[in-house]
């Protein structure tokens, strides 16, 4: 449980910095690669999601709770100077959020003996 709670303070706080706090990369300015920026917003809310999921339950109520983070980030993006809100960004965090709870209903159905006593958290 430890760790699990371990990767959503870790995975929040690296979402939060660079969603936040930190520029682009100037190579992702220079060459335009705007759609490795949607890629990246998939695979980090994909990677918060899956120790929330395992955490807390329904998965419903914690993906909407995820989901709703990310638009408050992009709503607070618009309030600096370094970054820019996307409808395309949130569509981003909706799809690393769905794979996720794909992945972990997957988890689920696969009767992994050592995942039992954490995914039984899991709804």
């Amino acid at each position: 449980m430890a760790c699990l709670w371990a990767l959503v303070i870790v995975n929040l706080s690296i979402i939060v910095h660079f969603g936040l706090i930190s520029r682009p990369p100037l190579s992702l300015l220079l060459h335009e690669l705007s759609r490795f920026d949607l890629v990246l917003h998939c695979l980090a809310f994909c990677s918060l999601s899956i120790p929330v999921f395992m955490l807390f339950r329904p998965m419903l109520r914690a993906g909407s709770g995820i989901f709703l983070l990310g638009i408050g980030l992009e709503l607070a993006q618009w309030m600096t100077t370094s970054r820019e809100a996307s409808i395309t960004d949130i569509a981003a965090n909706g799809s690393g959020i769905l794979l996720a709870a794909l992945f972990v209903v997957m988890l689920k159905r696969a009767d992994f003996e050592f995942l039992r006593p954490v995914l039984a958290r899991a709804a």
